[in-house]
């Protein structure tokens, strides 16, 4: 949303800008009125991208099994609307267990909301519940949703 505000805020600032041709009179070029407001408009917009960050702490046993779901998880997501990015990150502990964080980046809120109920809704469709395979394979998980600052 911030980049489309900013590409919002540039292109009018180029037509208000632009030297327009006239062929009867002459102008000068039209005063930048955007100038002095452009850029405290810009830094006053506020991203309202949505960070969804979870922690899972995998026995050696079930990562096999856990990295095929996270696996097919990424994949659905990444097709919804909203959806920006995601990495995933992997830690071995000392005792062989893992260690993984998944980072999720969505539009805004709403987008995030949407996703949720979407994921809920494919994991209806095809049986699957999230907390009764985490008891079986002795997963921890934490989940967090952050907010981006801007600089």
């Amino acid at each position: 949303m911030k980049t489309v505000l900013l590409l919002g805020l540039i292109l009018c600032q180029s037509l208000v800008t632009e030297d327009v041709p006239n062929i009867h009179h002459k102008h000068e070029k039209k005063k930048n009125i955007m100038n002095s407001t452009h850029q405290n408009i810009a830094n006053n917009i506020k991203t309202e991208r949505q960070v969804l960050i979870d922690k899972f702490y995998v026995p050696k046993e079930a990562k096999s099994e856990f990295v095929n779901r996270m696996m097919l998880n990424r994949h659905f997501i990444k097709n919804l609307p909203g959806f920006i990015t995601d990495n995933v990150y992997e830690h071995t502990d000392e005792e062989g267990n893992f260690i993984y964080v998944t980072v999720a980046i969505w539009q805004n809120s709403a987008a995030l909301d949407k996703a949720k109920e979407a994921v809920q809704q494919e994991y209806k469709r095809i049986n699957f519940a999230p907390p009764e395979m985490l008891n079986r394979l002795h997963i921890k998980m934490e989940r967090e949703i952050y907010s981006e600052l801007d600089d």
